[in-house]
């Protein structure tokens, strides 16, 4: 393993911690957000199930693509936020 999949993996390792940690204590709208969306995925495997095999086919790719974009986007933002960080300790003389 080089060292770029390996801050690959401490990345999605500290993003999943996180993101389990946010779900576990949510609470009143982000809470709601959560349940609402949990329903929506049941609802639509539901529909999904009804539509013919080339058309479930692509609306499960394009989930799939969407959701594969959000994490690489969420990746980018952590990374960046902590580039931000970095860059804003300096500037106070803290680094």
């Amino acid at each position: 393993m080089n060292k770029q999949e390996m801050i690959e993996m401490i990345l999605t390792e500290l993003t999943e911690e996180a993101l389990v940690e946010r779900r576990r204590k949510a609470i009143g709208e982000e809470k709601e957000l959560y349940q609402s969306v949990e329903r929506l995925s049941v609802e639509c495997m539901k529909i999904l199930e009804k539509l013919d095999a080339e058309d479930r086919q692509v609306m499960e790719n394009y989930m799939v693509g969407h959701s594969t974009v959000a994490d690489h986007e969420c990746r980018y933002l952590y990374v960046q936020g902590v580039r931000d960080c970095v860059e804003l300790l300096k500037k106070l003389d803290v680094l």
